[in-house]
């Protein structure tokens, strides 16, 4: 029987955002009659039939909400805070290297060194994988799999590494290590492992895309996402953060959806925003004058609360400047099989859903972007979801890794 040491320091935090794909893990790995051992940060998630390894996280804070732990924004002025914006610029790859290292000790330590233990490191942050290198050097017959849920240095949204040239280097070198000694290394878009080879040949024969997909509470419990009647009324909900988590947009990508909307005379548009949203960002997409469009905010939503925000929308709004990656949260619009107005580049992972979904259109500035959109929700129509973001599907794919592990 295999044992996997999962290493996520972010497992357990309901907002971070690569908490989904952990709990897919931990699921197959299961089912694969897998020993399954979370290495986290936070102590209070609760799971049968897994091991949980707790090691503190200096720089993570986290809040209770609703019986879910989410991260912890308030407090500009606290202390921990203050730390952590000025270390993450000087640790590297990013401030979890602390963390990172104290996990490595500990799991030196507690390892047996067998054919039957596998190290899996899921980002973000990139630098978990750095327990699997280190742990590598001290027992070599660990295997080790890299999940790297986004790019490292091949996701442009990462700025720094275009602008600080040392930094960049010693990223680039420790990528290196770790690829060369991965078992194997998981990638979640085309766009990545094209990338990836581009920049390292080497690793073709041990590198796999699995993308991310629908959450998997969704489909345990087969919840239904129902259209309703519109009623001279379309809602049209945006989930998540704007510039906060996407540097290269801002409120003013969405001012301008939502100013190309005052055209429409049919119906009485209204657009729903749930997320942290910054106080200038709010501002500035109030202070426009938008007709007779209404516009609501609202905070982060979670479970039930998050599900009917998503079943009373009649479309949603997508921003995706990234060519490699596709958001967490366009799984849960395509779930929905409710209509998806994007805002992307051209070539970009997002762009090629049209040839799997029929509910997406592709925001041109245009009018008959728009108009298009419109038609889509007020038919009331629900898209078939494509299988390929399904847990089964998913799930075998990483079957067939660990049969040629």
């Amino acid at each position: 029987m295999k044992n996997v040491f999962i290493i996520a320091p972010f497992w357990g935090i309901k907002s971070h955002v690569g908490s989904e794909r952990i709990n897919k893990l931990v699921s197959w790995f299961r089912e694969l009659n897998c020993n399954v051992t979370v290495v986290s940060s936070v102590s209070q998630q609760k799971n049968i039939g897994i091991t949980l390894l707790c090691i503190k996280n200096p720089f993570t804070r986290v809040k209770k909400n609703n019986n879910e732990y989410i991260t912890d924004s308030s407090g500009k002025n606290n202390i921990t805070r203050k730390i952590n914006e000025q270390v993450k610029n000087i640790l590297i790859p990013d401030p979890t290297i602390v963390w990172s290292l104290k996990a490595s000790i500990k799991l030196i330590f507690n390892l047996k060194n067998t054919e039957n233990e596998i190290i899996i490191s899921s980002s973000p942050p990139e630098s978990v994988h750095i327990v699997g290198l280190l742990i590598g050097l001290f027992h070599n017959k660990i295997k080790t799999i890299c999940d790297f849920r986004d790019g490292w240095i091949d996701e442009p949204l990462k700025g720094y590494l275009h602008t600080n040239s040392i930094k960049s280097k010693i990223e680039k070198l420790l990528i290196k290590q770790i690829e060369t000694r991965a078992k194997k290394i998981i990638l979640n878009t085309d766009n990545l492992l094209f990338d990836a080879l581009l920049r390292n040949p080497k690793i073709e024969n041990k590198t796999y895309v699995i993308t991310n997909g629908y959450p998997i509470e969704y489909e345990r419990k087969s919840i239904q996402i129902s259209s309703h009647e519109i009623n001279g009324i379309i809602n049209i909900n945006y989930c998540g953060r704007i510039s906060k988590s996407i540097p290269n947009r801002n409120e003013y990508d969405i001012i301008k959806i939502i100013t190309s909307f005052r055209q429409n005379n049919e119906f009485k548009i209204i657009f729903n925003f749930a997320g942290d949203y910054t106080m200038r960002e709010i501002e500035n997409i109030n202070k426009e004058n938008y007709g007779n469009i209404e516009i609501n905010f609202f905070e982060p939503l979670y479970e039930l609360d998050y599900i009917n925000f998503l079943g009373k929308a009649d479309g949603f709004i997508l921003l995706s400047p990234s060519l490699n990656s596709i958001p967490i949260k366009t799984f849960d619009y395509l779930f929905t099989g409710k209509p998806i107005l994007a805002l992307t580049n051209t070539n970009s992972e997002v762009s090629k859903l049209k040839n799997i979904y029929n509910g997406i259109v592709y925001y041109d500035s245009t009018p008959s972007s728009v108009f298009s959109f419109v038609d889509k929700c007020k038919c009331k129509n629900i898209n078939p979801k494509p299988i390929q973001f399904t847990n089964t599907f998913l799930q075998n794919k990483l079957l067939a890794i660990m049969e040629r592990i």
